[in-house]
């Protein structure tokens, strides 16, 4: 997330796109929406929150620039 999730980065100054210049994802699952488990909507703030997964900040242009 920190690498595709501008959010994080902007904070402190970075850009995904210049400042990073790869990722590579050593764990998953990547989307697992709708959340079914009580404890899991707990943590992510609800069952339906599409920016928790990290799919959802990447693009067809983005997957070129970082990955």
């Amino acid at each position: 997330m920190l690498a595709i999730d501008a959010t994080w980065l902007r904070k402190v100054g970075l850009v995904p796109g210049r400042d990073i210049a790869g990722l590579i994802g050593v764990s998953g699952p990547y989307d697992f929406l709708p959340l079914k488990d009580e404890i899991l909507e707990i943590i992510f703030g609800g069952a339906n929150r599409p920016e928790t997964q990290p799919i959802s900040h990447v693009t067809r242009a983005r997957r070129r620039r970082c990955c």
